[in-house]
C-alpha cells in the first residue's frame, strides 16, 4: 500500500521513476509534508528490495500504511470528478444514483448488448472497489471496527456477490479478495 501511494503521488506530480530507491528519494524530496511517514516509505522500500524480516509491530505498520494509502487514494480520486468529492460517502452516493444507472443500463440492454455486458461488469467492479475501500476505512485498530463503514462494505459485497452478508471483518475481507479474483479472472 505504501509503495502504491508513493507511485501514485509521483505519477501525479510527473516525477515517477522505475527504480524503488529513486522513487523513495524523489518522494522524500518532493513531498516534505509527508515527512512524518518517511520511515514507512523507507521500510516498505527495504522490504520490497531486501525482503527484510518484520522486527516491528506489523499490525501497527499496516494501520499507518492503510491510512496513508486511503488519504492518497481519496486525494487522487477526488480530483478525477468534475465536482470534487467531500468524502468517501460522497463517492458512494455518486454510484448510488439508481435512476441514472437504471436508465443507462436499460438503454444499453435494449440497443447494445455488448455495451450492456461491459456496463454490468464495470458496475460490479465499482461496487467491489467501494466494498474494499469501506472495509479498509472500517478497521480502526486491531480490535475495533467502525460499524457504519462495515455496514456499507457489507451492502456493497452483497450487491456484487448475491451471497448473505459476511459475518465479520475477516470474512468480508476474504469474500472481497475472492470476488476480486473472480471478476478479474473469470475463466
Amino acid at each position: 500500500m505504501i509503495l502504491t501511494a508513493v507511485e501514485a503521488l509521483l505519477i501525479e506530480s510527473g516525477e515517477y521513476h522505475p527504480r524503488y530507491r529513486e522513487r523513495e528519494a524523489r518522494f522524500l524530496a518532493r513531498f516534505p509534508r509527508y515527512r512524518r511517514i518517511a520511515g514507512l516509505v523507507k521500510t516498505a522500500t527495504a522490504i520490497k528490495l531486501l525482503g527484510m524480516d518484520a522486527s516491528f509491530d506489523v499490525i501497527r505498520y499496516w494501520l499507518w500504511a492503510r491510512r496513508m494509502y486511503l488519504t492518497v487514494l481519496f486525494r487522487i480520486v477526488c480530483r478525477s470528478y468534475e465536482t470534487p468529492l467531500a468524502d468517501w460517502w460522497d463517492l458512494a452516493t455518486f454510484y448510488d444514483r439508481w435512476f441514472f444507472f437504471f436508465m443507462r443500463k436499460t438503454w444499453y440492454r435494449l440497443f447494445n448488448d455488448l455495451k450492456y455486458q461491459e456496463w454490468v461488469a464495470i458496475q460490479r467492479r465499482v461496487r467491489l472497489e467501494l466494498a474494499e475501500i469501506f472495509l479498509q476505512l472500517s478497521r480502526e485498530s486491531r480490535e475495533t471496527v467502525r460499524q457504519t463503514y462495515m455496514d456499507a462494505a457489507r451492502a456493497s459485497l452483497v450487491a456484487v456477490t448475491g451471497k448473505p452478508t459476511p459475518a465479520d471483518w475477516e470474512e468480508a475481507r476474504r469474500q472481497a479478495v475472492e470476488w476480486d479474483y473472480r471478476i478479474l479472472h473469470p475463466h
